[in-house]
């Protein structure tokens, strides 16, 4: 008996259906000294604009920050800048215009620099700073722009020291007292390097004083 295959073939078009259109537009910004690339994306129909806060937007072939307002398409997802060695310089994310999630900056050598974390233009948790060698030597926690909690300094030779930070400011007596004494050193010696010389005028002799005597 003969076997009969059947052969269903289906239209091309429902295997490689058009992908949907995210109204992604990526822009190429080339510098000098930097090229930045920038995501244009579609951004919420309305938006509800901060004073207190930075928007990113792209115009004339330009990326503009302007605080409380915008003119022009906001950045709306990945956004790198390189040096004009081709190495990474910056690197980031932008939700309708505002910095958020983890931001990474690398010095020219290519060695990290700093992570800053983002949500909603506001730098708000975990952040890290490295030596120009890559080392980590401070790390932290930041809100609302401001040092919050305990922030760890890495001084070399497993040499480590805790400040702890409330609303930026250094919230703890011993610590406090000691960067004071800093302060206060170094405005002592400016002033010292620096201080006037007084002209003194030669006081008068009583000898060299002639008396005359009435007769």
């Amino acid at each position: 008996m003969k076997k009969i295959i059947l052969l269903i073939i289906f239209p091309f078009y429902s295997l490689a259906q058009k992908m949907p259109d995210l109204g992604i537009t990526k822009v190429r910004i080339v510098k000098m000294e930097e090229t930045i690339v920038a995501e244009l994306g579609p951004v919420s129909h309305h938006i509800d604009v901060q004073n207190d806060k930075l928007y990113y937007w792209y115009s004339s072939n330009n990326v503009h920050a302007t605080q409380g307002g915008y003119s022009g398409d906001l950045l709306n997802g990945l956004y790198t800048v390189y040096y004009s060695n081709k190495g990474l310089k910056e690197q980031g994310a932008f939700k309708n215009g505002l910095k958020e999630g983890v931001w990474k900056t690398w010095n020219e050598s290519g060695t990290l620099s700093r992570e800053l974390t983002w949500k909603k233009g506001l730098i708000n948790g975990d952040f890290r700073s490295y030596n120009e060698q890559g080392k980590l030597i401070q790390e932290g926690n930041y809100k609302d722009n401001l040092l919050e909690g305990r922030s760890k300094l890495y001084l070399g030779n497993d040499s480590t020291r805790v400040i702890k930070y409330h609303h930026g400011q250094i919230d703890n007596a011993r610590d406090l007292s000691i960067w004071q004494r800093l302060y206060l050193v170094k405005r002592k010696t400016d002033s010292t390097a620096i201080k006037p010389v007084e002209k003194k005028h030669p006081k008068p002799n009583p000898g060299d004083k002639t008396s005359i005597n009435k007769s």
